[in-house]
């Protein structure tokens, strides 16, 4: 394709940069991209993790919050009788106040989410009141955290190694600080997770 074309014969960065940001626009090219990129790694580099990559079909993007997202809505459906899944303004307040709580849980036990004038009705203005502990958010995410755990044993699986081969287990991804998360690597790899690069930066550092 002309972008397969630029990529090889660039006449300058610009182009360059075009012709990829156009390629992998393509859902189809991304996974032949990664497929690339980690073969020409394992070239280079030997093996590794790395060679091998299992996940759930995308690299980040999705926001680690919409069940604790779904259990403010209800529990504010039960206290005051409205839905605010319907509503797009207080919706965005939702997410923006899910993403606070699941970051301060990192950190603390319990945090407190307080959304004053979240929706109104014919009585008047609707506060968001409710207090969230870490065992509850825990809770939530159970489902999500179960899944972690496969794509992991088959990454090691189908590259042909065993956990004792691997040196280090590096958290990528802001969520890899939920306290939970990095047990559950803890218990799965055996180890503890080298938490020495910020997993906001890993992938950058990586590159």
């Amino acid at each position: 394709s002309p972008a397969r074309f630029a990529l090889k014969n660039p006449k300058n960065e610009g182009e360059r940069r075009a012709a990829l940001a156009d390629w992998l626009a393509h859902p189809e090219n991304v996974l032949t991209w990664r497929s690339a990129v980690n073969r020409v790694w394992h070239h280079h580099f030997g093996t590794g993790l790395v060679e091998n990559p299992n996940d759930f079909g995308y690299n980040g993007g999705r926001p680690s919050h919409p069940e604790l997202l779904d259990w403010l809505a209800t529990e504010f459906r039960k206290s005051e009788g409205i839905d605010l899944s319907k509503d797009v303004m207080a919706l965005q307040r939702l997410k923006e106040a899910a993403e606070k709580a699941k970051k301060e849980l990192s950190t603390a036990m319990q945090t407190d989410i307080n959304l004053p004038f979240i929706t109104a009705d014919q009585s008047g203005p609707k506060h968001l009141n409710l207090s969230l502990t870490r065992a509850k958010y825990e809770q939530l995410i159970e489902t999500y955290l179960e899944k972690l755990k496969q794509p992991c044993l088959n990454a090691v699986k189908d590259a042909g190694l065993s956990f004792s081969d691997l040196d280090e287990v590096i958290l990528v991804g802001g969520s890899t600080r939920i306290p939970i998360v990095i047990q559950l690597v803890k218990e799965l790899f055996g180890r503890e997770p080298n938490k020495s690069v910020n997993p906001d930066e890993v992938v950058a550092v990586g590159a």
